[in-house]
Formats: structure tokens, sequence, C-alpha cells
């Protein structure tokens, strides 16, 4: 089995893997509409989200989608 490419969270420039959540997903790519395609075994969402803070609040910095 092929590893997944993790979500990151960006702190203090340095980057940490989230490694699992014990809620709901931390990010709900459906509500922007997009459909991501996974284009390779590590990646089955088709895609990568990167969070970091602004104003002590947990945010989406950075989000890489595979699209077709």
């Amino acid at each position: 089995m092929t590893a997944q490419i993790d979500d990151l969270f960006r702190y203090r420039r340095s980057l940490y893997s989230v490694a699992g959540i014990s809620q709901e997903e931390l990010f709900d790519i459906s509500a922007l509409g997009l459909r991501p395609v996974s284009t390779c075994t590590a990646c089955w969402r088709g895609y990568q989200a990167v969070f970091g803070l602004s104003k002590s609040q947990l945010v989406l910095a950075e989000l890489n989608v595979s699209l077709f």
C-alpha cells in the first residue's frame, strides 16, 4: 500500500504533518464546488491542504488540487 500525501500545518516557518483528526474533516473541498481526481496512488483524494494560523484561527493557507 502506498503512503498517502499528508495534509500539512505551517507554523513559525515549519511544516508539520496532520496525521489524523478525531472530529469531522478540517476542510470540505465540495464547499468550493471542486471535484478532484486521483492522479496517483499516493493521493486518492486528489488534493492536499496546507493549514496555517491567522488571528488565532485555523485557516486554509494553500490547496493543491488535481483536476481534469
